[in-house]
């Protein structure tokens, strides 16, 4: 099975067969491709899912701590109705007693495996969006991809457990975030984009009081979202990225998600006031 059409062999055509549990075994993944996998299953609004996510480098190269944060606040809202729409359960594990390099995706059905697939398509969005990405995936013997899921219960651990950092290394530094924010802060590089945003409402001087930082204000909402509005001029040049799933890190190394139109992980900010006042230093970096 090669890039072309993989998407529809591994991810979808087992829906067709009711399948009911997505194990996805990775040498690598990323936050976006979760929420783009999640997005395309509430538009195609298939039958619910439980997704099970492995990441099996970690043991050898730790995370990095925005993607660390992201796969968590994805787990969070996991639990919101929107989601809840097509995913029963979502757990994301990392390893850290063993590596695995081969990729293995096993569908369930009814609690008992019903295919695999075993290859190196990763869990990431290159994998399943660029045309151009080489990758082979054939189908797997049901009961060697079962032992192999079994192993890697036992070996890992869930990203959102309090003794994380105990078994994995989280990375207290991201080498990309910082060389980039760096360069802005100290103005070396004068190839890296600048953009300030306001706040506040266009030809006045305070902010609405129902959007922007008060976006949250309103009933049935989270009273800790909010968002920054971005002129039309701004994305008229192309200064965010043309990808539709993309992460944006702060210079107070907070993560946003770009899920769609909306925002998956939005700033806390009564923990992150500084982040209201350095918006001129938001730095988007793809994954």
């Amino acid at each position: 099975m090669k890039t072309e059409n993989i998407a529809e062999r591994i991810l979808w055509n087992p829906l067709k067969k009711s399948a009911d549990k997505l194990i996805i075994i990775s040498n690598y993944a990323t936050p976006a491709t979760l929420g783009w996998f999640i997005e395309q299953l509430i538009e195609h609004k298939v039958h619910k899912i439980a997704i099970e996510l492995f990441l099996s480098m970690t043991a050898t190269e730790g995370i990095k701590p925005a993607t660390h944060t992201a796969f968590i606040k994805m787990i969070k809202d996991s639990k919101k109705d929107y989601i809840k729409k097509v995913i029963t359960s979502l757990h994301c594990s990392y390893l850290y007693n063993t590596t695995f390099n081969d990729v293995i995706y096993i569908w369930e059905k009814n609690g008992r495996p019903i295919q695999a697939f075993q290859g190196n398509a990763s869990f990431t969005l290159s994998t399943f969006l660029d045309k151009n990405h080489q990758c082979l995936m054939t189908t797997f013997s049901l009961e060697e991809a079962y032992k192999i899921y079994q192993d890697c219960i036992d070996n890992s651990i869930y990203c959102n457990h309090s003794e994380i950092e105990e078994h994995i290394k989280i990375l207290k530094s991201h080498y990309s975030f910082d060389n980039e924010h760096n360069c802005l802060t100290n103005n070396q590089n004068k190839y890296i984009e600048k953009r300030t945003f306001s706040l506040l409402k266009s030809g006045k001087s305070e902010i609405g009081a129902r959007s922007s930082l008060n976006w949250g204000q309103r009933n049935n909402r989270d009273h800790n979202q909010a968002y920054i509005p971005i002129h039309a001029k701004c994305n008229a040049k192309d200064f965010f990225p043309s990808h539709e799933y993309f992460f944006a890190l702060t210079d107070d190394k907070h993560s946003l998600l770009k899920f769609n139109v909306l925002w998956l992980c939005f700033a806390h900010f009564q923990r992150s006031i500084a982040f209201v006042n350095r918006l001129a230093a938001v730095l988007l970096t793809i994954i």
